[in-house]
């Protein structure tokens, strides 16, 4: 089912998500089962028309919401969303352009949070409710808005499936996929920096990198996060490391979790394989599990 808001509802109030590992945008938390993000026209095609098979290895579409921007009584920026009672956008994807996709971003610039400070690279530490990257890409983003606040300028976000929200302590991976990761829309010269950056990683090598990470230790009780950076900076050697240290739960190794992983993984492979209209590219792989210890009585649970 669709994130349930009325037109006639009163505005949400929404959160950062509190449990987001990569990508450029503040993602918002609307409640437990629904998260949203700026929209780009192609990617919500992408989820209005993917074909059945593939659709258990995607979150789930919940439609469209506008999201403003308003300063509230203690000087911090609020984030609030208001319903978009239907799509009128009936494009195709031979209707998105490159300039109109090119045009779409720039757009959406402003909105964007880097993660590039001395304080936040590499290796994280953090308590059980703060993730220090959402907590940076909030400060960078109210310092932008601080600039350009427009209480009436709202943003197109599409809804998505909060894939965390069954976890208890959730543990997500972020891989980035493939040797390319730039659309025909970008630049030449915005191109050759991904070149660049594939030719300087992992994703040359073996086709693949760690774009994050979110793990719970359940001996401190903490969270650590690792970040696009330190993905960047791995070896061969290094990344696998990285991904044996993914299932260590501070006590033990989940190895328990890995044929499960495995099968899901060859289960996503065959139905790529048989999307031959389909070119995946700039794509990411999320794995999770839950952090807690796990109970005798319950097998395996890892998502896609």
């Amino acid at each position: 089912s669709r994130c349930n808001m009325a037109e006639n509802d009163e505005p949400l109030l929404l959160q950062a998500f509190r449990h987001q590992v990569g990508g450029n945008f503040l993602m918002m938390e609307i409640d437990r089962d629904w998260i949203c993000k700026p929209m780009l026209s192609r990617e919500r095609l992408f989820y209005e028309t993917v074909p059945e098979p593939i659709k258990q290895f995607i979150p789930q579409f919940g439609g469209v919401m506008n999201v403003g921007f308003i300063r509230g009584k203690n000087g911090e920026f609020q984030y609030t969303a208001y319903p978009v009672s239907k799509c009128n956008d009936k494009s195709t994807i031979d209707d998105i352009s490159s300039e109109y996709t090119l045009t779409e971003e720039e757009n959406l610039r402003y909105l964007k949070c880097s993660m590039r400070t001395d304080t936040t690279r590499g290796k994280i530490k953090s308590d059980q409710k703060n993730n220090p990257w959402t907590e940076f890409r909030k400060k960078s983003l109210s310092r932008v808005l601080e600039k350009r606040i427009d209480e009436t300028e709202r943003h197109d976000y599409i809804v998505l499936e909060n894939l965390t929200g069954k976890f208890k302590y959730p543990c997500v991976m972020d891989l980035k996929i493939g040797t390319r990761s730039y659309s025909d829309a970008m630049s030449e010269s915005k191109k050759q920096l991904h070149l660049e950056r594939c030719d300087s990683t992992t994703s040359k090598a073996i086709g693949v990198r760690l774009g994050g990470m979110q793990i719970y230790n359940t001996s401190d009780q903490h969270f650590y996060y690792l970040d696009k950076y330190y993905g960047q900076s791995l070896s061969v050697e290094g990344f696998y490391k990285s991904m044996t240290d993914f299932l260590y739960s501070g006590k033990r190794y989940r190895w328990e979790l890995f044929p499960e992983l495995v099968k899901k993984l060859k289960e996503l492979r065959e139905v790529i394989r048989k999307m031959d209209s389909y070119r995946f590219y700039s794509s990411s792989l999320l794995i999770m599990y839950d952090g807690d210890d796990p109970k005798e009585e319950h097998g395996p649970n890892v998502s896609l």
